[in-house]
């Protein structure tokens, strides 16, 4: 269905303009969260898609473990609205200090220090970082 949509979407932005897509695979360590408590951290493996137009851009990501299966991301924002989805359950993006693991302002992400970029589900505040 995924890739239906991928399809879908690249067909959409390459009529609206400009289009550039961008695909990505590798390893990285996930930090998973619940109810804003630290729970582990793992290797894990994901597949980056993302692409902009004039007037639409998206992010999705899929996060593959031993440890939790599978996770898909996405962020689509198109027309002024941004949808952000967690396994297709609404969700929010915010970034969190790699060594105090807690949530830090834009103004700290804007300073250049290093954090970790976080989906987070709103119903069963469950969230992972990378």
């Amino acid at each position: 269905m995924k890739k239906i949509v991928l399809a879908l979407i690249s067909l959409s932005i390459a009529t609206a303009g400009y289009c550039h897509v961008v695909e990505e695979t590798g390893n990285t360590t996930c930090h998973i969260y619940k109810d804003n408590k630290f729970t582990q951290t793992v290797k894990c493996k994901y597949d980056h898609t993302e692409g902009a137009s004039s007037s639409y851009n998206f992010r999705y990501v899929t996060y593959t473990s031993k440890a939790f299966g599978e996770i898909e991301t996405a962020s689509n924002y198109d027309k002024g609205v941004n949808v952000i989805t967690l396994n297709d359950k609404p969700a929010i993006e915010q970034y969190r200090n790699p060594k105090t693991k807690k949530i830090v302002s834009d103004e700290y992400v804007q300073s250049g220090k290093e954090t970790l970029f976080c989906y987070k589900n709103i119903k069963t505040k469950f969230e992972i970082c990378t």
